[in-house]
Formats: structure tokens, sequence, C-alpha cells
């Protein structure tokens, strides 16, 4: 993976309790954008993709960390793997398209 590359979230990041908390929220936000009155009511599959640009690749701050990547998203998005950390691990991205 590199930057340029559209990425979206892997299972094994939906899987984290951090970001599967952080999707939830954006799938309430964007329910409640397009149905104000009945949110509960709009199917997922009607929400936007969650899709976003590789911008920066760096090494972790410690020797056991792995490659930390930046992602912008297109649209709402999550800011990273947890409130604190706005970054991803490979596991956490599946790329949808190279760059």
């Amino acid at each position: 993976m590199k930057t340029g590359d559209l990425v979206t979230i892997s299972a094994y990041g939906r899987g984290l309790v951090s970001l599967s908390d952080q999707l939830c929220t954006r799938t309430r936000t964007l329910q409640r954008a397009i149905d104000s009155e009945n949110p509960a009511d709009v199917p997922v599959d009607r929400l936007p993709p969650l899709v976003g640009i590789v911008i920066k690749i760096w090494k972790g701050n410690y020797q056991w960390s792995k490659l930390q990547y930046s992602v912008s998203w297109a649209g709402e998005g999550i800011p990273g793997r947890s409130r604190w950390e706005k970054s991803f691990t490979r596991k956490d991205l599946k790329m949808v398209s190279k760059a």
C-alpha cells in the first residue's frame, strides 16, 4: 500500500471496538441526515460508502510499531483507530484501488 491508494475499513478493522463505535456513530449521523423523522428506517445500503485516500505513511514511534497510515476520507469519515490515535495500521484498511 502506498500514498494515493483508495482504501476502506477491513473486516478486521470493523471488528475493533474503537472503530466499530466510530462506524456506528457515522451510520447514525448519516441516517439522521437522510431522514430526520425516522432515521432507523433508512437501510444501511442507502448510505454512501466509506472510501478514502492514503495521504501519509510513516514508521511508528516505537520499536514494535508497524507502519502507520493517515487517510483522508471522502465525505463523513472517521479520524483514526481510536479517539486519541489519528492513524490506522495496515490490518485496519482494505485496498479498493491502486494509485
